[in-house]
């Protein structure tokens, strides 16, 4: 799989508009009240993966890599990622075939920029947009809030601040487009 940029199939350009959406909602809900995260990089999860992250390729599950708990993806990633130094843990969102909705998610990634996917193995993700996160980035450690994007204690500093960018692995492609939704880009 190249890293480049290519074109979009059905299930990323699904998962994309939906992203917009959440965005335009964001803004939406955010714009009769003066905004508490203004200065801030990003102004939610959303647009931190939309700046961010990175198309990655669904696969079957490889040999040698089993099946873990559904409804645990961020916890299974980290496990995955743990027993097999060549993946990355990767978090963002993703979207099942024939769902209309993305959902957040966490997976790993080949250097080749697939999937590992060891929640997600009967009903598989048909488009994965996430950032794979170098070894020296944040990872999950909390069981309340399993999710780094979802922490406040890793998730604010990276809306804050934003993401430096050698804690950002080049795996997979980069999304076609990054422009936020109008009226948003216009902050």
């Amino acid at each position: 799989m190249s890293t480049e940029t290519s074109t979009l199939d059905a299930a990323e350009g699904t998962l994309l508009r939906w992203l917009h959406e959440q965005i335009t909602l964001s803004w939406a809900a955010g714009s009769s009240r003066q905004d508490p995260l203004a200065g801030w990089a990003h102004q939610s999860v959303y647009e931190l993966v939309l700046a961010h992250g990175r198309w990655c390729t669904p696969a079957p599950l490889p040999a040698g890599i089993w099946p873990l708990a559904e409804q645990e993806c961020f916890a299974n990633a980290a496990d995955t990622e743990a027993a097999h130094p060549g993946l990355l843990y990767t978090e963002g969102f993703a979207m099942v075939e024939g769902l209309p909705m993305a959902l957040a998610h966490a997976w790993c990634t080949t250097a080749d920029g697939d999937v590992v996917d060891p929640t997600w193995t009967d009903l598989p993700g048909a488009a994965y947009l996430g950032i794979p996160l170098a070894r020296t980035g944040p990872r999950p450690t909390h069981p309340t809030y399993p999710s780094v994007l979802e922490h406040p204690a890793s998730a604010y500093p990276l809306l804050q601040y934003g993401l430096a960018v050698d804690l950002v692995a080049a795996r997979g492609r980069a999304p076609l487009d990054r422009t936020l939704p109008e009226p948003w880009s216009s902050r």
